[in-house]
């Protein structure tokens, strides 16, 4: 088993990457990794460190592999932000970690899964490293997709993109690693959109599968403003609630905006049409008071009746 095996149907990506790997004229010292959500932008970032620091080019067997996949080679460092940003410090730290030599390996790798979130004088000082980038230094930048990062660095990386895996590979994967059903993988996998994490998820919590059927089966059950008071608020606040601020002192409001949350944040999930899926996130993400979610909630009714729900429908 090599270290691409859990980087599912990127064939291409994982060809590119494979042959950098063993041919330095094609390796270089910045990897742009782009793509959707779920596509497994930091799983294909963390199998090239592994592959880049392992004797055989990616055995998925050794020390290096071992420890490069699982975080603790002391030659990968993982930046992940649970905040809005990344900030300036945090990119000057890490530009001041690149000029390090590797401790064991041939290379010491910089994986950033959020790329994304660089302020600009963040990513201003990033771009320095990236300019003259230290001898054995590899940067990896996960986005989700091109335009998300600045030009200056972007124009300094090599892309590699990155597709929704199929669902069938989804559902093996989730049987292969995680032994689950393969029935339950498969279901599973189609009501997560091929989206990994959120597919692992669904397979292994019950609570999780329940959760997605409240909140697909909630917008079936609110017709009229009484419905919408009496919807289940959701504990605790998110950052879509500062988006309904002019309305936080109204019941009805609060309800909505609770009831928009759940379904925004328990992902795409609603969308089960993958041709449809960029115009329904599109419509949800341009949500901005409760007369757009009823509006929503109302064309959803209409095209497919008490019974089913997809966000794709309601557009």
């Amino acid at each position: 088993m090599s270290v691409w095996s859990d980087v599912i149907g990127q064939e291409s990506a994982v060809a590119t990457l494979a042959h950098a790997v063993r041919t330095p004229g094609a390796m270089t010292h910045a990897w742009l990794f782009t793509g959707p959500p779920g596509s497994g932008r930091s799983v294909a970032a963390r199998a090239f460190a592994a592959a880049l620091l392992c004797p055989d080019g990616g055995c998925g067997e050794c020390r290096e592999c071992r420890t490069a996949l699982g975080g603790t080679h002391a030659d990968v460092d993982v930046i992940a932000t649970e905040g809005l940003s990344i900030k300036v410090e945090q990119a000057r730290d890490l530009v001041a970690l690149a000029a390090h030599r590797p401790s064991v390996g041939n290379f010491r790798v910089i994986i950033v899964e959020d790329a994304d979130r660089l302020t600009e004088r963040a990513a201003d000082a990033l771009l320095k490293a990236l300019e003259e980038p230290a001898p054995r230094t590899v940067w990896m930048l996960c986005a989700p997709s091109v335009e998300d990062v600045i030009i200056t660095i972007r124009s300094r990386s090599r892309h590699v993109r990155l597709r929704t895996p199929p669902v069938e590979s989804v559902a093996a994967l989730l049987t292969r690693r995680d032994g689950v059903d393969p029935s339950m993988a498969l279901y599973a996998a189609r009501a997560a959109q091929s989206h990994v994490g959120m597919a692992a998820r669904l397979a292994r919590d019950e609570h999780a599968r329940i959760r997605r059927h409240d909140v697909i089966t909630l917008a079936t059950r609110i017709v009229s403003v009484g419905d919408a008071i009496g919807a289940p608020p959701i504990a605790g606040r998110c950052e879509h609630h500062r988006r309904f601020g002019t309305y936080r002192h109204s019941r009805i409001h609060r309800s909505t905006c609770s009831w928009v949350c759940r379904c925004r944040r328990d992902g795409g999930i609603l969308c089960v049409d993958e041709y449809d899926q960029p115009r329904a996130r599109e419509s949800w993400n341009h949500i901005v008071s409760p007369d757009d979610c009823f509006r929503i909630i109302r064309n959803t009714r209409r095209r497919n009746g008490p019974d089913g729900c997809t966000a794709s429908s309601a557009l």
